[in-house]
């Protein structure tokens, strides 16, 4: 190979080329050699897998099983595979024609080293007319192949690319301008200082690990692309995709016993964190106009996404978020939130009225997630605890290794956030802002309890509303509120959390009560409401305050209340 710097190409491996080693084209010759070296790597794998032995069910042997598969694999694919380096031929429009092009270059180099003749300047010149026509013959494909979706493909490659850097960075009256100082700089924006953490340690426990099976594991790897750029491990989601084909017990076993355990190996801490510019910012000098991208190993995503699934399954379960909550559910996409905002805004219409929305943006949402305070709200959700423990170690102890102009830096640990990158993040972060929403759901009042109910309000004048507040054993904290509508008696139950007293659930309901009420009022005379025996009477001070904060509510609110 030449040692030029038009030859040169990186000795730094990012892959494997798996075409070649998977091909079944070709002569039948060529289709036997690649048979047998695929048998051989094979059973190769067999052989180690066999002297391996089974993991343990530790966090050590769950990490040291992990590492074990990394370097088997590397090894194996090494010795069998071609490796991929990026280099300039790894441009899609590169084709034969430019590579004998650059084989002419480098001979007119080496004959005008003696003799003066011009052939390099006229060798480079038909080089880059090549690589012209062949950029444009490609870019050409490209649009009259486009499917629907490759419009904004298209947008994002004609789009203006900033190039700053060389440039230096700034945050606030800060400026970075060594690599030094811009990682210090790219660090400290992206990955704040956490809060303070409440110490929270769920127990072991938990049985969602049992769900785990070849079945899901399949459809779950069949979602994933196998264009994603692998992380430090050099594996895409190709090379998992082989793995299980070889030992699918062993890729099974370790994602179970992952979760059962509540571990996420260390040697999947490691993230490459690629610095890249956010589209549409007006100064790309400002550390806030980037973004850290994390590039994950590949085996340890595939953990995550089924840990993923395991936690958003049990939510949509047990109906633990609220129904208005949209984003990383199913179901409930984006989409669907723009679709009910617009029905909201045409019924509205219809009404003769106006709909109103305020629109908010989380400021670097992913990077601001607290681990104490994820791990706390999926405690309070229910999340099963092997599930949280998972959570917890898998967001503890990360490293980040900078990514800037495509040279890569130190690792550098990482105490907040979750991974932008990470198939998991969406629904942890769902989790994170579950609390923003109030978890209310309706009640179906059965025939029977209906009848105690009729019987308890004695046929009184007006609307008659049952609260109840209590704390189950578990520590967690609701209530309920029922009225009769029409013939019929309708009820809501509202989930608040945990860490809170019976006598908060009672107040919290007779506030509820009170905003049924005052929504009704003007159809009905008196409003009496049934409270348990620790709400409390209109008399208590913190009940009269719950009372003046509903008249403000509404001027509508004129109606007698009678506490029993």
């Amino acid at each position: 190979m030449e040692a030029n710097s038009d030859n040169a190409t990186s000795q730094v491996v990012t892959g494997w080329d798996l075409k070649e080693f998977k091909r079944t084209d070709g002569t039948e010759e060529e289709q036997k050699r690649r048979k047998e070296v695929r048998a051989e790597a094979r059973e190769q794998w067999k052989e180690a897998a066999a002297q391996r032995g089974p993991a343990e069910a530790t966090e050590e042997g769950v990490t040291a099983e992990a590492r074990w598969i990394r370097d088997t694999a590397a090894n194996i694919l090494d010795k069998f595979t071609k490796p991929r380096r990026m280099c300039m031929r790894s441009k899609r429009w590169w084709n034969q024609e430019i590579t004998d092009l650059r084989k002419e270059l480098g001979k007119a180099r080496r004959a005008d080293r003696d003799h003066r003749t011009g052939a390099t300047r006229a060798a480079r010149r038909s080089l880059r007319r090549a690589i012209r026509k062949a950029k444009k013959a490609c870019w050409n494909n490209f649009l009259e192949n486009a499917s629907s979706e490759d419009v904004w493909t298209a947008v994002k490659y004609t789009s203006p690319r900033p190039d700053d850097s060389a440039k230096p960075l700034i945050s606030g009256d800060q400026t970075a301008i060594t690599r030094e100082e811009k990682e210090h700089m790219i660090l400290t924006a992206a990955f704040p200082a956490p809060p303070e953490d409440n110490g929270i340690i769920a127990p072991p426990g938990g049985k969602a690990y049992e769900r785990i099976n070849q079945s899901l594991l399949g459809r779950i790897l069949a979602s994933c692309s196998n264009q994603s750029a692998p992380g430090e491990d050099r594996m895409g989601a190709e090379v998992v995709k082989l793995l299980r084909e070889w030992d699918p017990a062993r890729i099974s076993t370790l994602t179970k016993l992952c979760i059962k355990s509540g571990t996420h190996p260390e040697t999947w801490k490691t993230a490459k964190g690629v610095v890249i510019p956010k589209p549409g910012k007006p100064d790309y000098r400002q550390v806030r106009a980037h973004r850290v991208i994390s590039l994950l190993d590949s085996l340890g995503k595939l953990v995550e996404k089924t840990a993923a699934h395991l936690i958003a399954d049990q939510l949509e379960r047990d109906r633990s978020l609220h129904e208005g909550q949209y984003g990383c559910r199913r179901r409930r996409s984006c989409v669907d939130a723009v679709a009910v905002l617009i029905s909201d805004a045409h019924q509205a219409w219809n009404r003769k009225r106006i709909r109103g929305a305020l629109l908010m943006d989380v400021k670097s949402a992913f990077n601001n997630v607290g681990r104490g305070h994820l791990v706390d709200r999926m405690v309070q959700l229910g999340v099963q605890n092997h599930l949280v423990r998972w959570t917890e170690s898998f967001m503890s102890q990360r490293k980040v290794r900078l990514v800037l102009n495509g040279q890569e830096g130190e690792a550098h640990e990482v105490d907040t956030g979750i991974p932008q990158g990470s198939p998991v993040s969406p629904i942890l972060f769902t989790v994170y802002i579950s609390g923003l929403f109030p978890l209310e759901a309706t009640v179906t009042i059965e025939e029977e309890a209906a009848a105690a109910l009729e019987a308890r309000s004695g046929n009184r004048p007006g609307l008659t509303i049952f609260t109840d507040g209590s704390r189950l054993e578990n520590g967690a904290t609701g209530y309920a509120v029922t009225w009769k509508k029409g013939l019929s008696w309708r009820g809501h139950k509202t989930h608040m959390g945990w860490h809170q007293e019976a006598f908060d659930a009672e107040c919290a309901a007779l506030a509820r009560a009170l905003q049924v009420a005052a929504t009704r009022t003007h159809h009905v005379g008196t409003v009496t409401i049934f409270t348990d025996a620790q709400g409390g009477h209109l008399e208590d001070p913190m009940v009269q305050n719950l009372h003046r904060d509903c008249i403000r509510y509404t001027k509508t609110l004129t109606s007698e209340y009678t506490a029993e």
